[in-house]
């Protein structure tokens, strides 16, 4: 596996990237065992036909599976952006400890004012961090020099694994988010000054950062209480003219499949299909279905409860 970060002076940030434009910064990160335990060669080909900046770099990991991307963006004490575009949560097997392997460390931009987010890992703080689909919760660590006091989060849910609760939560204020209900949220950092020199070193410093935010990943919904049983409640609303919410619970962690067939009996979507912590989770009836009933299907620990919808135009 491959990651491609390119560095944007404009913003002082570190962001992923496609592609290398000629004089641009930029930094590459290979995963896999190693050959004999020697070091891994890069070779990067250049074509006397084409312009250096249309070479196109792999692509990175988080297309092929289900994340949480965010950005940070803040504003310097003289009124430059200020941004940070490093920071992803993916979610499939891999370790929820820090691993070399599987996760990248945060990149320090070269600059003496900034605004930066992190996912905290022990003594790590990552750029990105690879996590299994399991109840968890993850420190975000911000740090800020040189930036006024307003800032915005901001997030892309949209390749998230349906029925999986994400809720953001501000450990200052502490307000909860969910992730999939808004796009943003606006907050308030008491930034340090600005460096005096630009830092030389590669990564960035754990100790300097704050915990600010906790991403509470797999947990029961609010209220959700023990859950004795698999099951599966009748779609919210129910005719739907559109979309529908789905509820359900399950008692044990565990592989959980939620799917929706029609009234000839083909699967015509699948809404959950992996694993999800014990409790009460929601998952949404897509849109665009035509007009009749349908059945959802949830199963379970072995265990296979089902529920009429019916879609009205």
């Amino acid at each position: 596996n491959s990651d491609v970060y390119t560095y944007d002076p404009a913003t002082g940030a570190w962001g992923p990237a496609t592609s290398v434009a000629p004089w641009e910064a930029f930094r590459f990160r290979s995963k896999g065992p190693r050959q004999n335990g020697n070091p891994r060669n890069l070779t990067i080909p250049v074509s006397a036909q084409a312009p250096l900046g249309g070479r196109t770099t792999s692509a990175s990991r988080t297309a092929e599976r289900p994340a949480l991307r965010f950005a940070l963006a803040a504003t310097s004490e003289t009124g430059r952006p200020l941004a940070d575009r490093m920071l992803t949560v993916a979610f499939d097997g891999a370790s929820a400890a820090f691993d070399i392997e599987e996760d990248i460390e945060k990149f320090q931009p070269p600059t003496t004012a900034y605004a930066m987010i992190g996912a905290r890992a022990g003594s790590e703080v990552l750029g990105h961090d690879a996590r299994p689909f399991a109840a968890a919760e993850v420190p975000l660590a911000v740090e800020a020099r040189g930036a006024r006091a307003e800032m915005t989060l901001s997030w892309d849910a949209s390749a998230l694994p349906a029925g999986l609760p994400v809720v953001l939560v501000d450990l200052v204020t502490g307000e909860e988010v969910d992730v999939r209900s808004r796009a943003s949220y606006a907050f308030r950092l008491a930034p340090s000054p600005p460096l005096a020199d630009i830092p030389m070193h590669d990564l960035a410093d754990a100790r300097a950062a704050t915990d600010r935010f906790a991403l509470r990943i797999g947990a029961a919904l609010a209220g959700a209480g023990d859950v004795a049983a698999v099951a599966l409640d009748v779609p919210v609303p129910n005719p739907s003219t559109d979309a529908a919410r789905l509820g359900f619970a399950v008692p044990q962690p565990g592989t959980v499949r939620l799917s929706v067939f029609d009234a000839r009996g083909r699967e015509v979507a699948v809404l959950v299909n992996g694993s999800l912590s014990a409790g009460r989770h929601e998952a949404p009836l897509p849109g665009g279905l035509a007009t009749g009933v349908y059945v959802v299907r949830l199963e379970a620990g072995g265990v296979v409860v089902t529920q009429r919808a019916a879609v009205v135009r």
